[in-house]
């Protein structure tokens, strides 16, 4: 059984388990004041958007630079520069910290990944290419229609449901309420941001040049996206269900695209 197959069992079941039990389980893990919880609400897109970062960058260093690439090129650094941007202006939404300070290191983070990738080899960076623009697509996708989704849904947040100020609703009784915050619980846009991320794991072992390497950054990109999944139902922003569909939304595009991965080269 191929990892798509036990993906695709695993958010079925779950998704089962979260339409009976969505309430329970938030009632067992909630906690407003978790330090983990607010970790992760702060930081827990972070991954997702600095992989978006690696692979504008991989795009940009594709040779040989012809007239013909020249507006795609710049097109993809114009890109790299308002993610950079937008990575410091959300840390500072999310943290409350300086705007210019979170703008100065999203900035000299997108200025170091930049760097790294410029040291690779052209036939490795030629490898890269077609899972850089999966991973691509796949964040403009999250960026999106998670959005989208939120104000169809309108599903109030649990912490709504223990103030008291609203009942709790199954995820499939949209209703369209999502211009209001505290009713954008579904999906997660958090988790499935984070997940963006998963296209790193796709990526064969042999172009990190090292398999320890590889099994530390794939292990590290997963664990990351669970525990930001598990944040949110913590502070009571999402239900597992909210989480699932969060992770299934770039799951989903990921595996399509992979599967045309010929024809984005």
């Amino acid at each position: 059984m191929n990892l798509k197959k036990i993906s695709s069992i695993g958010l079925s079941l779950g998704m089962v388990i979260a339409t009976i039990y969505d309430q329970a389980i938030s009632q067992v893990l909630y906690d407003a004041q978790s330090s983990f919880g607010l970790f992760f609400y702060h930081y827990g897109q972070s991954l997702g958007l600095f992989s978006g970062v690696l692979a504008l960058s991989i795009l940009i260093h594709q040779k040989p630079l012809h007239f013909k690439t020249l507006g795609i090129r710049l097109l993809y650094q114009s890109l790299l520069i308002i993610l950079g941007l937008g990575i410091g202006v959300q840390t500072h939404y999310f943290t409350q910290m300086d705007l210019g300070l979170c703008i100065f290191f999203s900035l000299f983070i997108t200025w170091m990944l930049y760097y790294f990738i410029s040291k690779l080899s052209q036939s490795t960076l030629d490898h890269l290419k077609p899972y850089a623009l999966m991973g691509l697509f796949t964040l403009i996708v999250v960026l999106t229609v998670p959005s989208l989704l939120k104000l169809l849904w309108g599903r109030p947040r649990y912490r709504l449901v223990v103030l008291g100020q609203a009942n709790f609703v199954a995820w499939f009784k949209p209703l369209g309420q999502g211009l209001i915050d505290d009713y954008k619980s579904f999906p997660s846009g958090h988790s499935a941001v984070s997940a963006a991320a998963l296209w790193l794991v796709m990526i064969p072992s042999c172009l990190y040049h090292s398999k320890p390497f590889a099994i530390w950054i794939k292990g590290s990109v997963v664990l990351w996206v669970l525990m930001v999944m598990g944040s949110r139902i913590i502070l009571g922003d999402h239900y597992l269900s909210d989480v699932l569909i969060g992770l299934a939304i770039p799951l989903a595009c990921l595996w399509i695209l992979k599967r045309r991965i010929k024809t984005i080269i």
